[in-house]
């Protein structure tokens, strides 16, 4: 039958956003040949629901076909059709690259076809992107995509400048320092007191010789040997020996700092997963917000950035460091 999918993301602070897709599922043991939805590159990043491209960049897409057997999709051919959106008129088209024949997990087959349109003589305007999937001349599938056609090419955006931060600069922050004060607050009279107290002292050697002898499993112990590992950069020893910790209690400088562990262990989306718990756990917490927008903008999501300061804005309306980082980031776009 046909269904909608509705996808909902909320950032830290309340901020949310949705996309609704409409798609048809076919009886699993249909014979008939089927395709995915027409996937289209866009300019505005990721995978937009009304996507935007630019007349000297070109419009790109793809599309999957599924079938039984490998015979079924030996014979297709696709074609894109960009439209215009007012009279559904043929304006230019392309035949898709057609790719090899693979077989799927299970025991049907899929065919990959990818498009790369020229929109240079195309004029700005609103357009559908039209495929056409069709098998020893008789159409199979369609399917359908809005477009944004826009003169000339996609502005390139600047990212602001993010300084690289050594384990040595964390581990000597206040955060940290708050961090070690309170494990060594839950550790007290236990045998993960004396590496606690050789922790705050930053002597990491002398502390993960300590938890040598510990075998008690808690969060506090955990946090401790991860915290001893990240000092060290053995970053992703540290990364699991916080997580374990996470998994034991749920803390918010525990997430910001697995964070930063997962960060140097170079897994820059597990970073940011930890740094929105952080922000989650405790929106007071002004470091998380800062690392969650720098570690967008790692990856050249300056929206994002964007939009994680201003989560950390709703909670924290008076903060000078995230009202600084905005402006700073706003600057650069204009």
């Amino acid at each position: 039958g046909s269904y909608m999918m509705r996808t909902v993301i909320r950032e830290p602070g309340g901020l949310v956003g949705s996309a609704d897709r409409r798609f048809d599922v076919r009886p699993l043991d249909g014979p008939d040949v089927s395709a995915s939805d027409l996937v289209l590159g866009s300019a505005i990043g990721g995978l937009a629901v009304r996507a935007r491209a630019y007349s000297a960049d070109g419009l790109t897409g793809a599309l999957e076909a599924y079938g039984r057997t490998k015979e079924q999709l030996g014979s297709l051919d696709v074609k894109l059709e960009l439209r215009r959106a007012g009279d559904n008129s043929a304006v230019t088209s392309i035949v898709g690259d057609m790719k090899d024949v693979e077989q799927d997990g299970g025991s049907g087959f899929n065919r990959r076809v990818g498009f790369a349109l020229p929109l240079t003589s195309v004029a700005p305007g609103e357009y559908l992107a039209h495929a056409v999937v069709t098998s020893r001349g008789e159409v199979v599938a369609e399917r359908t995509r809005h477009v944004d056609v826009l003169a000339g090419a996609a502005p390139v955006v600047a990212s602001a400048p993010v300084a690289a931060v050594s384990a040595v600069e964390v581990t000597r922050g206040d955060l940290a320092k708050r961090y070690l004060a309170d494990i060594q607050t839950r550790t007290q009279g236990s045998v993960s007191a004396d590496a606690a107290r050789r922790a705050i002292e930053g002597r990491w050697e002398e502390t993960e010789v300590s938890l040598r002898r510990v075998t008690t499993d808690t969060a506090a112990t955990h946090a401790l040997r991860g915290f001893a590992l990240f000092a060290r950069e053995d970053y992703a020893g540290a990364a699991a020996a916080l997580q374990q910790s996470m998994g034991l209690e749920e803390r918010a400088l525990t997430a910001f700092f697995l964070g930063w562990a997962q960060d140097g262990a170079g897994d820059a989306r597990a970073a940011l997963s930890a740094w929105r718990s952080a922000a989650h756990l405790d929106p007071s917490l002004v470091s998380a917000h800062l690392a969650l927008a720098d570690g967008y903008l790692k990856l050249s999501q300056p929206a994002l950035a964007v939009q994680a300061l201003r989560a950390g804005l709703v909670a924290l309306p008076t903060s000078v460091e995230l009202q600084s980082r905005l402006q700073q980031l706003d600057r650069i776009k204009q």
